[in-house]
Order: structure tokens, then C-alpha cells, then sequence
């Protein structure tokens, strides 16, 4: 049955009891996705996946830096900047590692 809506499912992964724990006393400062340039984030999305990896972009729990995990097949790559200079440093890095599979838009 074909729908419009996404398929939600229970991410099975999480430890057992993981939902129930408490708020979390942040110690550091926040840092979100809005510190970084739009354009350094769409570079980093182009570079990965245009060379066939998988990516998924979040936030920790406190607040506190990004997660940025890579997915290479069964392989996962896990980042977790905490400032400007951390995403940059991760970001030419995959870079340098990950596009070496330049993305052609000419195949159909």
C-alpha cells in the first residue's frame, strides 16, 4: 500500500531503557547547525553522498556538538564537532577522502 507519508519505525538500535533517562545537565556551551555556513554544510553533503555514502546529520543529547555519522557500507564513521574549526577540519577531511568519486550529471 503506497502512501505520501513516511515510513516510521522504532529505532531498534537504542539501549535498552535509553528513553527514560533525564534532562541532561549541559557542560559546555550549545552549538547547533546554524553556526555553521549553509554552504560548508551542502558541501559536506555533496561530498559524501555524490561518492556513494550515506549520511546522517544530528545533535548530541546536551547540546553540546553536532553528530555527523558517515555510513560506508558496513562501515559507520562518527564525528562529533563541537565548534566551528572541529566541523571544518572534519569536513575537508572527507573531502580529501571521500570525493574521489566526482559526481557526474551528465549520466541518466
Amino acid at each position: 500500500m503506497a502512501t505520501n507519508e513516511p515510513r516510521r519505525q522504532k529505532n531498534n538500535s537504542m539501549a535498552h531503557g535509553a528513553g527514560e533517562r533525564g534532562k541532561y545537565t549541559r557542560s559546555r556551551r550549545a552549538f547547533t547547525w546554524g553556526s555553521i555556513e549553509r554552504a560548508d554544510i551542502g558541501q559536506l553533503v555533496c561530498d559524501v553522498c555524490d561518492s556513494g555514502h550515506g549520511l546522517v546529520l544530528g545533535r548530541t543529547a546536551d547540546g553540546g556538538a553536532l553528530s555527523i555519522t558517515v555510513l560506508d557500507g558496513d562501515e559507520r564513521i562518527r564525528e562529533w564537532p563541537g565548534s566551528v574549526e572541529d566541523f571544518t577540519k572534519f569536513a575537508l577531511w572527507c573531502n580529501a577522502n571521500m570525493a574521489d568519486v566526482p559526481f557526474d550529471a551528465s549520466v541518466d
